[in-house]
């Protein structure tokens, strides 16, 4: 079993952190879990938690829902999520445009 110096087992492993942190629905309840995370895994969880909310919201199919979704989200990782969502949903886009060309051809 891997172990991880530091990090208590309720977070372990950080993915399992980072998920955790991005289900909860409040900044309070974010920052609350966050503070609790020791300062020497910050960096690494903080990318991890950053994909994982990114993830949730982008899943999200009705933009007021997204920017909602957004606007929970801690001032700390607000810009990168909402980065990363606004990518996700730019593929997204790239990527139906792309099927429905293929399939006007077919």
């Amino acid at each position: 079993m891997t172990e991880f110096v530091g990090l208590p087992k309720e977070f372990c492993p950080p993915e399992k952190a980072a998920e955790h942190i991005a289900y909860l629905n409040t900044i309070a309840e974010r920052e609350a879990c966050w503070a609790r995370i020791p300062a020497n895994w910050h960096a690494m969880i903080g990318i991890l938690v950053i994909h994982a909310i990114g993830r949730r919201i982008a899943d999200m199919p009705q933009k007021f829902d997204r920017q909602n979704a957004i606007a929970s989200v801690p001032e700390l990782w607000r810009a990168p999520v909402k980065a990363l969502v606004l990518s996700f949903w730019q593929t997204r886009h790239l990527r139906q445009s792309a099927i429905s060309s293929s399939e006007v051809t077919a």
